[in-house]
């Protein structure tokens, strides 16, 4: 490797070899996308950021570990894919993958073990739509049971489909100060002001005993802005005096701004990137009739905020 390569140029780099080792697990060369794995691992050994780990990292683990479910290597495969989760456990992405890597790597018709029942908890966790009666009566099932979890959640990706749903690289430049995005006179909703604040903003609705969490930020990847829905919406649950939340609804937008002369586009950019959480804070030992067989959809706002407010500096001083 070549030490004059910028960490940007390193990053690049391994991306590319990434998607070429998915190329050849695509075509079954499952030897060569190790070794292209391999090539990825070694471009970003030793990086200063801690987030290149928690993003590019993540993403060659996850891509290794669908390689080794491929050969066969089932055990290496489910390791690597639940030390992955652990290590980012409130990205949904991260979540999803690796219980596509698990679905790959486990034997047709076994089920699911507690390690792998919590992954595929906290996928529907974090995306409601998963949410589903069928997965709701086999996380309620003994284990002993024996009930099979592949049939259960279609989760199965093709090898070149999986490079879309992996981590983006970050940089730790990406993470947006933690404040409130505040419309002020000039800052409607849909105004240019408004499309370009960053920061989290928080809507109750006593009616419901919802609360509408939103984070926005320029130039971050779009599974940090979630995190950052994410740690809005823990704080809202315990401003609450709530200790969990469900989360009802989610919807991600990204914002382009064309660079046009007389109606010809001559390059376009993303200008900003927001998620909006719809959420129920609720206290998990007594849950709403409405919701009384949701404890397992129950996010823990501690441990949500534990983990994700350390990402986002303090907004700067101002004067």
């Amino acid at each position: 490797e070549n030490p004059a390569l910028s960490p940007a140029m390193r990053a690049r780099r391994a991306s590319l070899l990434q998607a070429r080792a998915l190329h050849r697990l695509a075509g079954g060369d499952t030897a060569g996308a190790l070794v292209d794995l391999d090539g990825a691992d070694a471009a970003v050994a030793g990086e200063a950021d801690p987030f290149v780990a928690r993003s590019l990292g993540i993403s060659l683990a996850l891509a290794r570990a669908r390689v080794l479910a491929e050969r066969g290597d089932a055990l290496a495969a489910r390791e690597l894919a639940l030390k992955a989760w652990r290590q980012r456990p409130y990205d949904a992405k991260v979540a999803i993958v690796a219980a596509m890597v698990l679905a790959a790597a486990a034997p047709p018709g076994s089920a699911p073990s507690e390690d792998e029942r919590a992954l595929l908890a906290r996928c529907a966790q974090l995306r409601p739509r998963l949410a589903t009666p069928a997965l709701a009566g086999l996380l309620a099932a003994s284990p002993a049971a024996g009930a099979p979890w592949r049939p259960t959640l279609s989760l199965g990706s093709p090898a070149l489909a999986l490079f879309d749903d992996l981590p983006a690289p970050e940089a730790q430049a990406m993470a947006a100060p933690w404040a409130e995005a505040r419309r002020g006179a000039l800052t409607g909703r849909g105004s240019i002001n408004d499309r370009n604040l960053q920061g989290f903003r928080l809507t109750e609705h006593p009616e419901l005993g919802t609360v509408t969490a939103e984070f926005r930020a320029r130039g971050a990847t779009a599974d940090l802005v979630e995190e950052g829905a994410l740690l809005a919406a823990a704080n809202a649950a315990l401003a609450a005096g709530k200790p969990g939340f469900i989360v009802l609804d989610s919807g991600d937008t990204d914002l382009y701004e064309n660079n046009s002369y007389y109606g010809v586009v001559l390059s376009t950019r993303l200008s900003n990137r927001t998620t909006v959480l719809e959420i129920l804070p609720v206290d998990p030992k007594a849950l709403p009739a409405a919701h009384g067989a949701d404890g397992w959809r129950v996010l823990d706002a501690a441990a949500v905020r534990a983990a994700l407010a350390p990402l986002f500096p303090p907004p700067a001083p101002r004067g």
